[in-house]
């Protein structure tokens, strides 16, 4: 399966059921079909790779824990549940923050270090700007959360933001391309990948 389409699917799913039952839930259903669409991806992943990612536990835990939290108090503005990406995007912050201190390599180097070869202070100074982003990221969540209707936070959830984390992931490769290894390096790390798996 298409890794974009299975981590994306859940929030396809809710912008669907939102916009068919907007009129008369709000965004009720569309909490609840997000909710069993999460679990059934987590439950899928196990079943598939007899594991489970962080990223996707996390996310189960904020989506069932907020949403179950704002369907049982009847929360009519569902403030409690937009807090989900905020919450997602500022756990990231920290952790990314962490590993500045902890370990022996930043996220982003783990993540680009096999494609991008840059300096330690370079790799530094990426992992700060991944910090702010999502700690900015978050806030803007709320902004928006809190200044604008269900419709608006909704396209932003499904569209602005995923816009703007492409745009940040764009400006950070354009900024690194010096550092950008040759494609014949490139070529190699992959064939040695692919010697690695079939063994």
């Amino acid at each position: 399966m298409n890794k974009f389409l299975f981590d994306f699917f859940p929030l396809m799913i809710f912008g669907g059921v939102y916009y068919f039952t907007r009129e008369a839930h709000g965004l009720t259903y569309a909490i609840i079909a997000i909710m069993i669409a999460t679990v059934i991806q987590t439950a899928l992943h196990y079943i598939l790779h007899k594991k489970i990612e962080k990223i996707h536990l996390i996310n189960l835990l904020l989506i069932v824990g907020l949403g179950g939290i704002s369907l049982l108090f009847n929360d009519e503005s569902n403030t409690v549940f937009k807090w989900k990406p905020t919450i997602l995007y500022w756990v990231f912050s920290l952790v990314l923050l962490a590993t500045r201190y902890i370990g022996s390599k930043t996220i982003p180097e783990r993540i680009l270090g096999a494609m991008i070869e840059a300096p330690q202070p370079i790799w530094t100074k990426v992992n700060l700007s991944w910090v702010l982003f999502f700690a900015i990221f978050g806030a803007i969540n709320l902004i928006v959360a809190y200044s604008f209707e269900n419709d608006t936070w909704v396209m932003f959830k499904l569209i602005g933001g995923t816009v703007l984390l492409l745009l940040f992931m764009v400006v950070q490769l354009v900024a690194l391309r010096s550092y950008i290894k040759p494609e014949h390096e490139l070529e190699q790390i992959k064939e040695s990948k692919s010697s690695a798996e079939q063994q």
